[in-house]
């Protein structure tokens, strides 16, 4: 239910970070835990996730966060992609 009320607040904010946040907690708590490894046996999921990492590595921190958040919409319980995004965002609040 929770799930379902977020998406369709993101529908009419599709920004909201912070309901993305929530969402994604909720996948997180009910999916099943992933690693590294079962995002690489996953091709096109391995390249948006590697793909995040270089606009990571650029700097581009919101570019990464979006791909990765597309990263987690099949694998929603991945620690590595859910590091990464909050390292990204660490990152975005400080930049100038």
């Amino acid at each position: 239910m929770a799930e379902k009320q977020l998406n369709l607040a993101l529908s009419i904010e599709p920004q909201d970070q912070t309901a993305q946040e929530y969402l994604q907690r909720v996948r997180a708590r009910t999916a099943k835990r992933t690693t590294l490894e079962d995002l690489k046996k996953d091709t096109e999921i391995w390249k948006i996730y590697q793909e995040g990492l270089s606009q990571y590595q650029q700097g581009n921190y919101q570019e990464a966060i979006d791909l990765w958040n597309e990263v987690l919409k099949v694998y929603p319980n991945n620690a590595n992609t859910l590091r990464n995004i909050q390292q990204a965002r660490a990152r975005l609040q400080k930049k100038p």
